[in-house]
């Protein structure tokens, strides 16, 4: 069981430093600078400190909550990528 974990914990590691590794390279800041209160989500009054991310908001908030998971942030972040 602790090995399990251990793995677990090493995978999410590396998908986060992925994420942060993306977003120094797009446009957009990283997802854990724009969370400032830590929540797990990006709110649209912690996004509306990045005018890309502001265009594309409503876009990218897939389940129409208001506010932007990770998942959310990488998916419409590899968008932008893709358009240049």
């Amino acid at each position: 069981m602790k090995k399990t974990f251990v793995i677990l914990l090493s995978v999410c590691a590396l998908a986060l430093t992925s994420t942060v590794a993306m977003a120094v390279e797009s446009k957009l800041p990283a997802f854990e600078k724009l969370d400032v209160d830590q929540n797990g989500s990006i709110s649209t009054e912690e996004a509306s400190s990045c005018e890309a991310l502001m265009g594309c908001f409503v876009k990218a908030d897939a389940d129409h909550d208001g506010q932007l998971t990770l998942a959310e942030y990488v998916t419409i972040e590899a968008d932008m990528k893709q358009k240049g």
